[in-house]
């Protein structure tokens, strides 16, 4: 399965963890910025992969795929590609997920990391077990329903595998 993630640097590390909870060791993630010269480049990247991880922590990166689209003069650059989108600001997930639908994407699912620097470490990743409980249950249900084929079934009692977590009820923590 290829995926590849479109952030900033301030939201990388956790599209990098989010791609590696679809098991996948080598994540592709695209600095946009460097790729405004090669529309072909990019836009061959995009329409390769299976899933497009984006994470959003402002609007620059929008803006800047908003631009990036105007450049290629192809508007079908992410036309029925799925995505799984990633931001660290409420406000604009909404705004970044119907951008997406115009585009013709399919956005999988959507999340919010609240305050990422007190919130989330690259090592180990989401730090609230609320919020990372949250985000596998996300990465799970995308896999079975959009990507089964891709993954061996692994039986868990709450549909959350890898973790050792196998208290369903998220309350408890």
């Amino acid at each position: 399965m290829k995926i590849i993630g479109l952030s900033n640097h301030t939201i990388q590390p956790l599209v990098e963890y989010t791609i590696s909870l679809f098991e996948n060791n080598h994540p592709g993630i695209i600095d946009i910025q460097e790729f405004k010269k090669e529309t072909h480049t990019l836009a061959t990247a995009i329409k390769a992969s299976n899933l497009v991880v984006i994470g959003i922590s402002d609007t620059t990166l929008l803006n800047t795929i908003e631009n990036w689209l105007k450049i290629a003069s192809n508007t079908d650059s992410f036309k029925d590609t799925a995505i799984l989108l990633l931001s660290t600001s409420d406000q604009l997930l909404p705004i970044t997920k119907e951008q997406f639908l115009k585009y013709g994407s399919e956005v999988l699912d959507t999340f919010y990391l609240p305050t990422i620097k007190t919130t989330f470490i690259p090592k180990t990743g989401i730090t609230d077990i609320k919020l990372s409980l949250e985000l596998i249950r996300k990465v799970n249900v995308i896999k079975q329903n959009n990507f089964a084929s891709y993954f061996k079934v692994k039986i868990s009692m709450c549909g959350v595998d890898n973790t050792g977590f196998e208290n369903c009820d998220v309350e408890n923590y």
